[in-house]
């Protein structure tokens, strides 16, 4: 993403993912940050996700599923980036989810599926 404040600073993407109902794409960018870009406004707003390795939304928008290259999962409400739930867990995320109703995450690691149903989704 470029940077008005930089110029040529370029952090290069790797997961764009569009916001349902808004005119914002949420991108990240080489496992560094992630970057909140409002499309008509031309503003690009970076949150640091030092370590992020893949990252989902949930269907409605409001909530961001991260994994880092720890295996840590955390899941973010995506107006304020504010951290609401922390799973650590030492094996590496290859692939993960939120389930239709927002009230569960899932994800691969190794040959298992695992399904989290944190109190903080409920």
């Amino acid at each position: 993403m470029r940077s008005a404040r930089e110029g040529d600073a370029w952090n290069a993407p790797e997961v764009a993912l569009w916001q349902p109902g808004t005119d914002h794409d949420l991108t990240m960018c080489e496992d560094t940050e992630i970057v909140d870009w409002n499309f008509k406004d031309d503003e690009q707003s970076p949150h640091d996700c030092n370590r992020a390795r893949g990252t989902v939304l949930s269907h409605d928008g409001s909530l961001l599923l991260i994994s880092d290259v720890n295996g840590t999962l955390s899941i973010r409400t995506v107006q304020e980036y504010r951290l609401t739930y922390r799973l650590k867990y030492e094996e590496l995320v290859t692939d993960m989810a939120f389930s239709p109703d927002g009230t569960r995450c899932y994800d691969i690691r190794g040959l298992f599926c695992n399904v989290w149903e944190p109190d903080a989704l409920i």
